[in-house]
């Protein structure tokens, strides 16, 4: 199946936007339906730590056991040249404008043609657990670096909250990985919109109800996009305990006219990659991630992107490693018409999920190339703040309804 859609009537004043759409990833229903390309298990691709030669994952401990839910990984940083330019771990030149050779915000405006003014009137929300001390002043250095306007407590673009909404009682800095999640996320909303107001709320863990809660913190404080970039397997007990899939928290990603992002996950389709050996995580294999599953939230993919010598400039593929899946328990929605996946299909749309600049303090110091569907949700919510109300208004339906770049190359992972 090919999803027919259309950027042209999206946009103000015009613009065009080639959001890819990675159909590979979005068939689902059956492990042979995510597609032909065959990723290697995650124990291959990934170190257990920071490596020279692979990518290593800061959210979970030891590759045992699920320490925290957001999807992010961190690449190897790569080595510079003889003639000065930067090479990738395995040999590839790293195409990038940006630090370390990653990719830039007019990289990512240029690949998917994004209005560069507009969005004064949005604030995008990014929903994180526990604290960043450098927040802020992180966000700020990658702005400077690339030219993006200020957006700060003090001159009324940037506010940080807690779960609950209130300013002066943070999270403490108890989980370096999701810092450098938080890192993430402001970094790809300001790349997407740098003149969007940007709410960052906080949670002091990262149990699904805490997550609820801040969505609905951020919806009551004026957000008109929300983004999340973390996931519950549907199967895994410890974080859904109920036999719905985490169905009792539907309500908090429900708020008609307020975009609502949600990374689709870093672990193949229905998570059979996942890097573990613990029991209950493995009996999470199976299912694809909560809130991407929900009817209500744009459950947004990855793909691999890189230039090229077409009209466009850029081509995309579907990322291996890229989430995506049929879900156990939520109902088809009418705007879905696959016929594999008798209930949600994940994911609705997909971006960028690899080589990314990004500025972070905590877990890495400074400049690191960061990736996952983490970087893809809070870019898509960006993207979506310089839509018509009206657009924002159909939720993930729009992306069935307008015409996107279809991604006909790479495949997703299955077991």
């Amino acid at each position: 199946m090919k999803i027919n859609l259309t950027w042209l009537r999206l946009w103000r004043r015009g613009a065009v936007l080639a959001v890819a759409c990675a159909v590979l990833l979005a068939v689902a229903g059956s492990a042979n339906a995510a597609g032909a390309l065959q990723g290697s298990a995650l124990g291959h691709r990934y170190a257990a730590g920071p490596s020279k030669t692979k990518p290593y994952i800061p959210c979970f401990r030891n590759q045992e056991r699920l320490r925290a839910n957001c999807n992010i990984f961190i690449e190897p940083q790569p080595t510079k040249s003889a003639k000065g330019r930067w090479i990738a771990a395995d040999g590839s030149p790293q195409e990038g404008t940006g630090v370390l050779g990653g990719w830039a915000p007019k990289d990512l405006q240029s690949a998917y043609l994004i209005p560069a003014t507009g969005g004064e009137t949005q604030t995008i929300a990014v929903i994180d657990a526990f604290g960043n001390n450098y927040a802020e002043s992180d966000m700020a250095k990658y702005r400077e670096q690339y030219g993006l306007p200020p957006c700060t407590k003090a001159n009324g673009c940037f506010r940080k909250v807690n779960g609950s909404g209130l300013e002066n009682n943070n999270p403490p800095e108890k989980s370096p990985g999701w810092a450098l999640e938080t890192s993430l996320d402001l970094d790809m909303a300001s790349a997407a919109c740098p003149k969007c107001h940007i709410l960052l709320v906080q949670t002091f863990g990262e149990l699904p109800a805490e997550m609820a809660e801040a969505v609905n913190t951020a919806a009551k404080l004026g957000a008109t996009e929300i983004s999340n970039s973390y996931g519950y397997p549907e199967k895994y007990k410890p974080w859904c305990p109920g036999e719905n899939g985490c169905s009792e928290y539907a309500s908090a990603y429900h708020h008609p006219g307020i975009s609502i992002t949600a990374a689709s996950g870093d672990y193949g389709y229905n998570n059979f990659l996942l890097p573990s050996f613990d029991p209950e995580v493995k009996a999470a294999q199976g299912a694809p991630d909560w809130p991407a599953a929900s009817p209500d939230v744009i459950a947004v993919g990855g793909t691999e992107l890189e230039t090229a010598s077409n009209a466009r400039g850029w081509e995309e593929q579907s990322w291996v490693e890229g989430g995506s899946g049929c879900s156990l328990h939520q109902p088809k929605p009418t705007w879905q018409l696959d016929a594999k996946c008798p209930r949600r299909m994940v994911s609705d749309v997909a971006m960028v999920a690899e080589n990314l600049s990004v500025y972070s303090t905590p877990y890495v110091g400074g400049w690191a190339l960061v990736g996952g569907t983490s970087a893809s949700a809070p870019l898509l919510a960006g993207v979506l703040a310089h839509a018509t109300q009206a657009v924002r208004n159909q939720g993930p339906k729009a992306f069935y309804t307008h015409r996107l770049v279809d991604i006909t190359k790479g495949g997703g992972s299955t077991k």
